[in-house]
């Protein structure tokens, strides 16, 4: 784990300086905040893996792409394109705050604010994800 661990705890507040898509609904939903960069390739790659997470279960689920790079550099990405919730904190508060030293990593708090995951988003396969939507959905 490249960061600070927090699962079963509350996470720092997500710092969300600008919204590059609509803001997403987060009532009595799971968020999935990915810390991510424009020009990392592995960032890049897991892509296509977070659209399948949110298109499976955006009834449940939001996905949060949060990105300290700049609006215009998050907006060039077009390939593969992003299908969930982009924002930008060029301060990169929260990703200081968790001490993240490597993306992609990503956090699943529960509607209850609790971290349930956190790593690499590729470990969070849709079975995991699911047992965890049902066992901490409330």
């Amino acid at each position: 784990l490249y960061a600070r661990s927090i699962r079963g705890q509350h996470p720092p507040p997500i710092i969300i300086a600008q919204w590059l898509t609509p803001a997403p609904d987060l009532d009595g939903k799971f968020i999935l905040v990915e810390f991510w960069r424009s020009a990392s390739e592995p960032c890049r790659q897991a892509i296509p893996h977070l659209n399948d997470l949110y298109s499976r279960f955006k009834d449940r689920l939001v996905v949060i792409g949060l990105s300290d790079d700049t609006p215009e550099d998050v907006l060039k990405v077009t390939s593969p394109a992003v299908e969930y919730s982009l924002g930008v904190d060029p301060e990169a508060r929260t990703l200081g705050a968790l001490e993240v030293q490597a993306v992609p990593h990503a956090i699943l708090i529960d509607p209850k604010g609790i971290v349930r995951f956190e790593g690499i988003p590729a470990y969070l396969t849709e079975d995991d994800l699911e047992r965890l939507l049902d066992k901490y959905g409330g």
